[in-house]
């Protein structure tokens, strides 16, 4: 096979691709939403973590068309979640003292529920923001090749 024989442009958009990727996420958050303090056995997790990973994963598919301001506050967001996470736990866990031996049990601490949900809450806010301002949010036909996903 020659140079020549070689296309100088792709065939292969992965535009498409993206935008199921992104869809899909979003379907997540959604799913989850309603109850973020349930545990969803067929993710495998609890709902407000579910949230946290699709909004990185929202963040990813953006983070080519991001400013170098925005890409911080992301990071920013991100590691505050994790922080959180760490020091000030969702639930607590105890053992309780019954007739048979102990029992774990496990509590929401409303105080640092109440924060990471906010904190989540106002990610998921700038997340959207960014993907509407990426035009990830919209359908565009007016692109240079006619190529509305692009």
């Amino acid at each position: 096979m020659s140079g020549e024989d070689i296309s100088s442009k792709s065939s292969y958009n992965e535009a498409g691709f993206k935008m199921q990727r992104i869809d899909m996420c979003q379907q997540r958050i959604s799913y989850v939403n309603h109850n973020l303090l349930a545990f969803y056995n067929e993710i495998g997790d609890y709902g407000y973590k579910i949230k946290k990973t699709e909004l990185e994963n929202l963040k990813s598919e953006v983070w080519g068309k991001l400013s170098e301001p925005a890409k911080k506050n992301c990071l920013q967001y991100t590691n505050m979640l994790d922080s959180l996470l760490k020091t000030s736990p969702v639930f607590e866990n105890k053992q309780i003292s019954s007739v048979g031996g102990f029992k774990k049990s496990s509590t929401v601490n409303h105080d640092n529920w109440e924060l990471f949900k906010q904190v989540l809450d106002r990610f998921q806010e700038y997340i959207n923001e960014l993907l509407e301002e990426a035009g990830y949010s919209t359908f565009t036909i007016d692109t240079f090749d006619g190529d509305p996903y692009n």
